[in-house]
C-alpha cells in the first residue's frame, strides 16, 4: 500500500489533509449530471444516519459543462461554501461530509484523453491515503454513479480479507413502456444471459463487471495498481478483472444496487451505447441477436481441458477439440513462457481471464453466429422454463435466477 502511494498514486492528492476519522467511504464520479447526483447524495444521506460517511464526488469534464456548473452552485448554495474554481473543496452536507474533487472549471478539465476511469483512480486515490492514515474503518471503497438507488443495507455488507471485491447485484429501474425502456430490459437480459452462460461454464469470472455495483478491499486495490487511468469506459470491467485475480468474489444476495434508466452519451460503449443501439433495432423492425448459446458449452469444455492442461503440461489435450486447439495454438508460445517462467500453473488460469474468455467466444461466435435473443435463451442449457415471452417477465426471471 505504501509503494502504490508513493510510486502509483495521483500526486495531487497529497494536498488531501483531512483530520476526521470515518466508517466508510464512498467514490463517485460525475459528469454532466444534476437531478441523479442530488437524488444520489439525499439517498446517501439517508443511509449514514447510523455511520460517520465521507462521500467523494469526482466532477469531471473535458470543457466547460453547464450541468457542472449547475451542480457546483447547489453544492455551494446549500452549504454555504466556495466550491467553484477550487480543486479540493470538504464540505457538510445535511448529515454527511462531502469531500469535493473539481475538474470542472477553466484550466483544470481533464485532457481529451482521460475520462471516468481518471475520476475513479482519483477518489479511490484518495481513499487509499485516507486509509493508509487511518481515517477509513472500512476495509472496503465502495464505488458507485450518480444513477443509482442504494439499499439499506448497502453498507452493511463487509466481507474478510479473503474477498478482493464485492459484486452488488443490479437491476435497471423503468418507469413506462417506451421503446428506449423495453431496449434497456433486452440489454439486462443479454448481461444476465452472459453471466448465467459463465456460471454453467464453471468460469472462475463470472460476475457482472458495472461500476456502479462494487466495492474493493484497499489491499486489493494497492495490488493491482488501481484503476486504469487512460481508459474512458470500460475501466470497471478490466479492474474488476484483475481485482478477481487477487482475491475472491464476493456476490451479496439481500443488498440490490438499482439503476436509473437514461439516456447516457458520456462515454463510448457500455450500457448507455449497447441500450441506444438495442433501441436503434427495435425502431428500424429488424433482430436483436446474442451469442449462439452453443459457445458455452465449448466454453465450458476449454475450461474443463485448461485444468487437465494445468496438472499435464501437454498441450495436446486441446487437440480433442478442433475449435478450442485452434484457439489456444495462437497462444502457445505464451503458455510454454509462463510454464517456464513459474511453477504457479494458476498463472496460467490467469491469463486465460475474463478479457481472454470474451475473445474466446468472439472466435467461436464466426462459426456459431449469434441468433435472436429469445431463441438464444430458450435454446441454451443453463436457462430452462421460460413460459411467458414477455420480455419484463423474462428480465425478472433472470435476476432470480442469477442470485440463485
Amino acid at each position: 500500500m505504501k509503494k502504490y502511494l508513493l510510486n502509483y498514486a495521483e500526486k495531487d492528492i497529497n494536498q488531501i489533509n483531512l483530520s476526521n476519522i470515518y466508517d466508510e467511504v464512498i467514490v463517485i464520479p460525475i459528469k454532466n449530471e444534476y437531478n441523479d447526483i442530488i437524488d444520489l447524495i439525499n439517498n446517501l444521506s439517508k443511509l449514514s444516519l447510523k455511520i460517520n460517511l465521507l462521500v467523494i464526488l469526482i466532477i469531471n469534464s473535458n470543457e466547460y459543462s453547464e450541468t457542472n456548473n449547475k451542480f457546483i452552485e447547489y453544492l455551494e448554495l446549500q452549504t454555504n461554501s466556495k466550491i467553484n474554481n477550487r480543486k479540493y473543496s470538504y464540505v457538510y452536507y445535511q448529515n454527511m461530509n462531502l469531500l469535493i474533487v473539481n475538474y470542472s472549471y477553466e484550466n483544470n478539465y481533464f485532457s481529451s484523453k482521460y475520462g471516468v476511469g481518471l475520476a475513479r483512480k482519483i477518489g479511490c486515490d484518495i481513499a487509499l491515503k485516507l486509509y493508509f492514515e487511518g481515517k477509513i474503518k472500512s476495509n472496503f471503497i465502495r464505488c458507485t454513479d450518480a444513477d443509482v438507488i442504494l439499499n439499506e443495507n448497502y453498507f452493511n455488507i463487509t466481507p474478510n480479507s479473503s474477498y478482493s471485491i464485492i459484486n452488488y447485484p443490479f437491476y435497471h429501474v423503468v418507469n413506462d413502456n417506451s421503446i428506449f425502456s423495453k431496449a434497456l430490459i433486452l440489454y439486462e437480459i443479454y448481461l444476465r444471459y452472459y453471466y448465467l452462460g459463465l456460471k454453467y461454464s464453471n468460469s472462475k469470472y463470472s460476475f457482472w463487471t458495472i461500476g456502479s455495483c462494487f466495492a474493493i478491499n484497499f489491499n486489493a486495490y494497492s495490488k493491482v495498481r488501481g484503476f486504469p487511468k487512460d481508459r474512458k469506459a470500460g475501466e470497471d470491467f478490466y479492474m474488476i478483472n484483475k481485482l478477481s485475480k487477487v482475491g475472491k468474489v464476493f456476490i451479496p444476495q439481500n443488498s440490490i444496487v438499482k439503476i436509473k434508466c437514461r439516456e447516457s452519451n458520456r462515454v463510448p460503449f457500455g450500457t448507455g451505447i449497447s441500450t441506444k443501439k438495442i433501441y436503434e433495432i427495435i425502431v428500424n423492425n429488424q433482430e436483436y441477436k446474442i451469442y449462439n448459446p452453443i459457445v458455452f458449452d465449448y466454453l465450458k469444455e476449454f475450461i474443463y481441458l485448461l485444468d487437465i492442461f494445468s496438472n499435464t503440461k501437454d498441450f495436446d489435450v486441446f487437440s480433442k477439440n478442433r475449435l478450442i486447439y485452434e484457439f489456444i495454438s495462437n497462444y502457445k508460445s505464451k503458455i510454454n513462457n509462463i510454464i517456464s517462467n513459474s511453477k504457479n500453473l494458476n498463472l496460467i488460469n490467469n491469463f486465460f481471464d475474463s478479457f481472454m474468455q470474451l475473445k474466446f467466444i468472439h472466435y467461436l461466435s464466426d462459426t456459431y453466429k449469434p441468433i435472436n435473443w429469445l431463441d438464444a435463451l430458450k435454446k441454451s442449457k443453463f436457462i430452462e422454463n421460460i413460459d411467458n415471452e414477455d420480455i419484463y417477465y423474462i428480465r425478472d426471471f433472470l435476476f432470480q435466477k442469477s442470485l440463485s
